[in-house]
This record gives structure tokens, C-alpha cells and sequence, in this order.
């Protein structure tokens, strides 16, 4: 009997010791809200089912993003079959716009000291002001899903509603007292610690957190994930335009270069996926192009400088608002633009002088090549006879017979394949 008891407690400690050594899952999604945001934490709550982890921490950091990316984010945070705990941090962090929306449907929420949730407001995905009716269905519907997501998790609705109708905003410390979320934690190792022993209430059932001291697995973004979401950074996606606008003007100002065309091109189909996955505003990426199309006419038309200046307005102007900075991304950084409209300037001055010198050479193929140059006779012209220009024989007239071998004549005219020159005077 003494033996059995002994085999009954090592058997539960085995299991008490296999449940707390279950991983926790930690994603980390710093910056807008795009669909490859959502598409990683999806694939992220896939991993920790695969893992058997008993929960999944994603450390938030976001100016807000596309609202069609944040319900398919939280679509997948709904349905987890593991505990997905949103912790807004470090110190500094924010969880603004959709921020608040993803921080809502965590079924725990925590905050670091020192950062700010709210500001939910919902307009227009281009930056056009919305009429009053549309204004109006928007924002009842984003404040019901918010309200529901809140219901189902215990939060405070009165002020979840306010974010979006007033774009009100709470500190860490404000955001627990108005029941908003659950705890602070300075850390995840903390946060682990304050969670805990809770049960979680999942669409499979419950699920009690073992999480003291348990090993926490990172899954970041794969190399082709990051470089698409780093794509969709504002000023990120403006210097690809750019580079690419300039290439492309490089190629058309020579000829021939092939390479400043093929990456040019590159960068250009980079920049339109990035503006893709941003909240873009149609009239600045009308006015951009618009500027680009001046810019490309200056080479071909003779404007003394207007279609110049009124390329690099017009880019100028577009580049401003070329991100809906109301969704909460910020739009591209002013220093930015100043520096790339005045590279943009220099080059397409450089760019067009090349142009126009090219435009006024002299022909360098062909047979108008030819006149003006200097052959060698080699057999006497009386009045005709060969000669040789650049290593080929010609037939040759004289205008001034004879004309000895070795001596040198000038090409006046060329009549088929037969030239006429004039003996050149010493």
C-alpha cells in the first residue's frame, strides 16, 4: 500500500511538472496594422497549438492600421484554442486605433507602466471626409463589434464606446482603474507571474494558466514576413518611390543603361505593394504621379523649366498627403520629402542637360558620320580613285585633280558609294 501512494504522488507531480513545463508562445507585432500583421498572428496561435504551449503573449506596439486587417487579427485571437494574453509594452508603447480593438479581444489584458491605449476613431481608408449618413453606419458598427468583444471579455464598455465616438485615450495606470484591462506588468517574466492560476474561458473549454517560471518560446516573423511588413513602413515605401522615380528618370535621360530600368522597376512595383497595404490617400497618389508625368515630359518638351517646377510641386504636394494619417499611421516624415524633392530637383536638371546635349552632338553613325572626315588616298585620284576612311576603301572623286597616293583629302559629300572630297592643303 505504502508503495502505491508513493507511486500515486510521483505520478502526479509528473503531470503537475509536464503542465507548468508547457511553453508560452511570445509574438511581437510593432507597427501599423496591415494584413501581414494579421496573417503572422495567425500563423503565430497556429505554432503554439502546434506546440501544445498553454498560451500565447502578443507584445503590442501599434499607431493603429487598416480596420479590415485588425477583424481578421482578432478573428483569429477569437477563436484561439490556447489563451492569447495582448500585453501593450515595453515602457512607451501605445495601443491607439485598431490597438484598442486587438487589446480588447486578448482574453487577458495587461499594459506596461508608461503607455497609452485609445483613440479609436474610425474614418475613411483613403482620407476623404465621410458624409454624415456613412460616417454614422461606420461608426455604429465599429462601436457594436467593439462593445460585443468587450461583453465577452469582461471589459469596460461605457468607455470601449467612447474611444471610438470620442477618441478618448487612457494612460496605463487609468485604463486599470476604468476596468479597460486586467493588470499591469513591467515584464513579461511579471506578467507571467500576476497570470498565473487563471481560468481561462476558450471556444473548447476552460483552461487554468501554469505560467510561474515556465520557458517562453519567441516566434518572430520569417525573414520574407519581416521584409514585407518593414515594406510597409510610410517612409519606407516613400523612399522606394523615390529611388524608383529616379532610376527610371536616369534610364530615360540614357539610353541604354538597362540596369537603372530593371531596378527602377523593382522598386516602383515595391512601393505600390507597400501603399497597398496602406491606409494611401488617392488624390496624393494622383498628385504624385502627376508630378512624376511632368518630371518625364520636361525631357521631351521644350518648357523652359515649367513642367520642372510644376513636377516637383505637384510631388511635393502629393508626397504630404500621400498617407491617411487619421487612421493612426504616420504619414511619411517631412525631412523626407524635403530631401527627396530636392534630390529629385538636381537630378532632373542634370538629367535634362544630359538630354539636350545629346539631342544637340553631332551624328556619330551612319553616313553623315562621314562628312567632314579625313581619308587617305591610296591610289591617285585623276579625278577618281580609292581612298581609305577609318580601315575601309571608298571610291573616290577629286575636285581638284591629281591628287597623289599618300596624300591626305577632307569627305565633302557622299553620292551612293561614292564619295567626293578635296585635297587638304598643308
Amino acid at each position: 500500500m505504502p508503495a502505491f501512494f508513493l507511486a500515486l504522488v510521483l505520478w502526479c507531480l509528473s503531470v503537475t511538472g509536464a503542465q507548468a513545463a508547457s511553453p508560452v508562445v511570445h509574438l511581437t507585432l510593432k507597427g501599423p496594422i496591415t494584413p501581414l500583421a494579421a496573417s503572422y498572428v495567425a500563423r503565430g496561435i497556429r505554432e503554439a497549438e502546434t506546440r501544445k504551449a498553454q498560451a500565447v503573449v502578443l507584445q503590442l506596439d501599434t499607431p493603429g492600421g487598416l480596420m479590415e486587417s485588425m477583424r481578421e487579427l482578432n478573428a483569429s485571437i477569437l477563436a484561439a484554442p490556447v489563451p492569447v494574453i495582448v500585453w501593450v509594452g515595453p515602457a512607451g508603447a501605445r495601443a491607439a486605433s485598431a490597438g484598442v480593438f486587438i487589446t480588447a479581444a486578448g482574453h487577458i489584458a495587461a499594459m506596461a507602466p508608461s503607455t497609452a491605449i485609445g483613440a479609436a476613431s474610425v474614418v475613411g481608408g483613403d482620407g476623404a471626409e465621410l458624409g454624415k449618413t456613412l460616417k454614422a453606419k461606420v461608426t455604429n458598427d465599429a462601436v457594436a463589434y467593439l462593445k460585443a468583444i468587450g461583453t465577452e471579455r469582461g471589459r469596460n464598455v461605457v468607455w470601449l464606446e467612447r474611444a471610438v465616438r470620442e477618441a478618448v485615450s487612457l494612460s496605463a495606470t487609468e485604463a486599470l482603474a476604468n476596468k479597460v484591462v486586467d493588470l499591469l506588468a513591467p515584464d513579461i517574466p511579471t506578467l507571467l507571474q500576476r497570470v498565473d492560476g487563471r481560468t481561462i474561458r476558450l471556444t473548447t473549454g476552460s483552461s487554468v494558466l501554469h505560467t510561474a517560471n515556465v520557458p517562453v518560446t519567441a516566434v518572430p516573423m520569417t525573414w520574407v514576413e519581416d521584409l514585407l511588413y518593414t515594406l510597409s513602413n510610410p517612409n519606407i515605401a516613400y523612399i522606394l518611390l523615390s529611388i524608383g522615380t529616379l532610376a527610371l528618370l536616369a534610364e530615360m535621360s540614357q539610353p541604354g543603361m538597362i540596369f537603372p530600368g530593371v531596378f527602377g522597376a523593382i522598386c516602383l512595383l515595391l512601393a505600390l505593394y507597400a501603399l497597398g497595404t496602406l491606409p494611401v490617400n488617392y488624390a496624393g497618389v494622383a498628385l504624385v504621379l502627376l508630378g512624376l508625368i511632368l518630371l518625364t515630359a520636361e525631357f521631351y518638351v521644350v518648357s523652359f523649366g515649367v513642367l520642372l517646377v510644376g513636377g516637383l510641386i505637384a510631388f511635393t504636394l502629393g508626397s504630404l498627403m500621400l498617407i491617411n494619417q487619421e487612421q493612426g499611421i504616420p504619414g511619411v516624415a517631412p525631412s523626407l520629402i524635403v530631401s527627396t524633392v530636392g534630390t529629385l530637383g538636381i537630378f532632373s536638371l542634370l538629367a535634362g542637360r544630359a538630354v539636350y546635349n545629346s539631342m544637340r552632338r553631332p551624328v556619330q553613325t551612319g553616313m553623315e558620320f562621314m562628312i567632314g572626315q579625313t581619308a587617305e588616298v591610296l591610289t591617285s585620284l585623276d579625278p577618281e580613285g580609292i581612298v581609305l576612311v577609318e580601315g575601309e576603301r571608298w571610291v573616290a572623286r577629286s575636285t581638284a585633280a591629281p591628287v597623289p597616293p599618300r596624300d591626305k583629302v577632307r569627305i565633302i559629300a557622299i553620292h551612293g558609294l561614292r564619295l567626293t572630297v578635296t585635297p587638304i592643303k598643308e
